[in-house]
């Protein structure tokens, strides 16, 4: 399935990849909020489920969730 999902994606399906794990990441720094359960809401979690493999699909939503917890959680002291 993973391979049939990178056959036909869009040109600005790694941009909308990249806000859905900006949406994960905000809520991993959120005490008690799971980003598994946002990544159901927005429509991604089967699709990082069954592309796992594959980089291409996969990346633009890592990084927009490193992102997020980078710029989200408060700083160490």
């Amino acid at each position: 399935m993973a391979d049939h999902l990178a056959d036909h994606r869009s040109p600005v399906q790694p941009a909308l990849d990249l806000l859905r794990g900006t949406l994960i990441g905000a809520v991993e720094v959120v005490p008690g909020v799971s980003g598994g359960t946002v990544a159901l809401i927005v429509g991604v979690y089967s699709t990082l489920i069954d592309a796992a493999v594959r980089w291409r699909i996969v990346a633009p939503v890592l990084i927009g969730m490193v992102l997020a917890v980078l710029l989200g959680a408060p700083p160490r002291s």
